[in-house]
């Protein structure tokens, strides 16, 4: 029996696009199962995150991946990344790796994307 409970996702990475003879060529979509943990942020982690990015629809993925990752406060020209869980969709706002000499994980917080509310 596990500790924690992990559960199935799927992380949909852009890479990154470029120039052929002059046109630019979009990036292609990369979608990679994996698994993790699954939780709410605390409040305390809210406040580590952009203000405009304080919401109750905040969560936190730990998981073990060995991938580049775009997130919401990345200075690349690129989208964020996105990940699936349950049917809904979820964007990249902040990523970080954690060495901690036990388990190396990834540690993500992701935002519950709203297509009614995206007006980018």
């Amino acid at each position: 029996m596990s500790l924690f409970n992990t559960v199935s996702m799927t992380l949909q990475h852009n890479s990154e696009g470029y120039y052929d003879k002059g046109v630019w060529v979009d990036g292609s979509k990369i979608e990679i199962p994996f698994t993790g943990t699954f939780q709410p942020a605390s409040g305390k982690e809210l406040e580590i995150l952009p203000e405009g990015k304080r919401s109750k629809s905040i969560y936190k993925i730990f998981a073990n991946l060995n991938n580049d990752f775009t997130s919401f406060d990345d200075l690349k020209q690129l989208e964020a990344d996105n990940i699936i869980y349950d049917g809904m969709i979820y964007q990249v706002i902040k990523v970080e790796k954690w060495n901690n000499g036990l388990i190396p994980h990834w540690e993500f917080f992701v935002e519950r994307f709203d297509e009614e509310n995206d007006n980018g």
